[in-house]
């Protein structure tokens, strides 16, 4: 399967065909991203990051390892404080494969549900480093993000 025609142009390497594999396997886990949000499956979302992974969340401790992280994620399902993402969509402004990593960043936009019962739109920059795995999946290695601006709505 082709890859959406927003990753046209997105990336460049000396290899035409690689590149448009690197491409789909980076959509299928921008899809995968998208699903587990939108589901609140932290398992799943915790699948998606190397072990060595490394995330840098606004105003938070440095997250190192996939222990960190899923320790991060349990707190989360553990408060019911947090927001509760509705809807979830990344679009990535722009993509460089080089060798079995790649960098990005884009934009999230989501709709989520505050504690209160009221819902906001969120937008999000993101800047992301991804790794291919032997099996030719890509992974996050390094990701940060930070709030653009928020609307409340109904």
């Amino acid at each position: 399967m082709k890859a959406p025609r927003w990753y046209d142009g997105l990336a460049m390497t000396t290899d035409p065909q690689r590149l448009q594999a690197d491409l789909e396997a980076i959509r299928r886990l921008h899809e995968a991203d998208k699903r587990a949000a939108k589901a609140g499956d932290y398992a799943g979302l915790h699948a998606l990051f190397t072990d060595d992974a490394v995330v840098l969340p606004p105003g938070g401790a440095v997250l190192r390892g996939r222990d960190a992280i899923e320790e991060s994620f349990t707190r989360m399902v553990a408060h019911p404080e947090v927001d509760r993402v509705i809807d979830y969509e990344y679009v990535p402004g722009e993509i460089q494969v080089l060798g079995d990593l790649a960098y990005e960043w884009g934009m999230f936009i989501g709709r989520v549900r505050r504690p209160d019962g009221s819902e906001a739109i969120e937008r999000c920059k993101a800047m992301r480093i991804l790794k291919r795995q032997p099996s030719g999946e890509w992974k996050i290695h390094r990701t940060m993000w930070n709030a653009v601006e928020e609307e409340t709505g109904g």
